[in-house]
């Protein structure tokens, strides 16, 4: 038992060790944490928590769920941002990562950034999370409409943990507060 709570203080050191924070991100992501393990009620986009995500972005129930998430996040810590359910909207501005598109330098995350996934069924990114930790290969996220698998259409609001290379573009959206 304690070789496992060892391995597991390790773990988490080193996934806290690379990401960049200030006050501000904090708050971002302590905003996030109040969503995590919210679920829809039939599995369709639907049920009392997802339809007022989706009303603060102008949607009804039956939409995917993702990026009203964000928005609502963003929302709750008072803070400007694309105010969109559709995904590529929130990569529009503040870029700071593409996968096509290689950094000079190593690329660090910092807590708060908003991650896109893209999509071959949709040819577009198609989903989005939160991140708020970093490790050598993976980031730990916080995301809406996905489940325990990672999907894209999922049922509920979970921290998920994904390898680095699956993450297609990243936007800071923190940016003009931080300058």
């Amino acid at each position: 038992m304690k070789t496992i709570t060892l391995i597991l203080l390790f773990v988490s050191l080193q996934i806290q060790a690379q990401i960049q924070t200030s006050p501000l991100r904090d708050k971002l992501v302590a905003c996030a944490d109040k969503y995590i393990g919210i679920r829809e009620k039939t599995g369709n986009n639907d049920g009392p928590e997802v339809e007022a995500i989706l009303r603060n972005v102008g949607l009804g129930k039956g939409y995917a769920w993702c990026a009203a998430l964000q928005a609502q996040i963003f929302d709750d810590a008072g803070l400007k941002n694309p105010h969109s359910a559709y995904c590529p909207d929130w990569f529009k501005t503040n870029v700071v990562y593409r996968r096509d598109k290689p950094t000079p330098i190593s690329f660090v995350a910092k807590k708060g950034d908003s991650a896109g996934f893209f999509i071959p069924n949709k040819n577009r990114v198609g989903h989005i999370g939160m991140i708020y930790a970093e490790s050598k290969w993976n980031y730990s996220l916080k995301e809406g409409n996905t489940n325990e698998a990672g999907s894209d259409e999922g049922e509920g609001a979970y921290n998920k943990f994904r390898n680095k290379k699956s993450i297609y573009i990243i936007a800071d959206h923190l940016i003009p507060y931080e300058k």
